[in-house]
């Protein structure tokens, strides 16, 4: 490759960043639900009416309910479980990006996002499962300092984090 092609290749790459950012720092938040119910607070990043990707947060004990693996392995009411409860923990039950939209950075916007409106509403804590071999997944929440605490089966694994 000459320096020319270089040149164009590296040109190419700064514009395709400089794009995701825009995206990205001109997307806002949609919010649906609440949580108060079973079904959670959506919060849906969005540009344009076009959905980049969303996380729902509901309380804990409702995951309990949406969840069979924490379900099966996570009793509020034991002694195993001394620092979350239903009203200092929510559990992130549903986190997505859109296929054309991911390595852009939008897991992390509605993470924080999902940050923000638990800290807001008097929350201490999140907790979430996710697959074991779900790399991209376990990086993210590894990345924002997650810890891991349960692993009940090789294929799926719980995360906190104090907010």
């Amino acid at each position: 490759m000459n320096l020319q092609e270089n040149i164009t290749r590296i040109k190419k790459i700064i514009e395709s960043i400089n794009e995701n950012n825009f995206e990205i720092e001109d997307s806002i938040f949609d919010y649906e639900g609440d949580l108060s119910n079973s079904m959670g607070l959506k919060i849906k990043n969005k540009k344009n009416d076009e959905n980049f990707g969303h996380v729902v947060l509901c309380k804990l004990i409702y995951g309990l309910t949406k969840d069979p693996i924490l379900k099966k392995y996570f009793d509020l009411d034991s002694k195993q479980n001394k620092i979350f409860n239903n009203e200092n923990c929510l559990y992130l039950h549903d986190m997505f990006v859109e296929p054309i939209h991911r390595n852009k950075g939008i897991g992390k916007i509605v993470l924080k996002q999902a940050h923000n409106k638990a800290l807001e509403n008097g929350f201490d804590y999140i907790v979430l499962g996710t697959e074991t071999d779900n790399l991209v997944a376990n990086k993210l929440y590894n990345g924002f300092g997650y810890n891991e605490f349960l692993n009940p089966e090789e294929k799926y694994k719980f995360y906190y984090i104090k907010l």
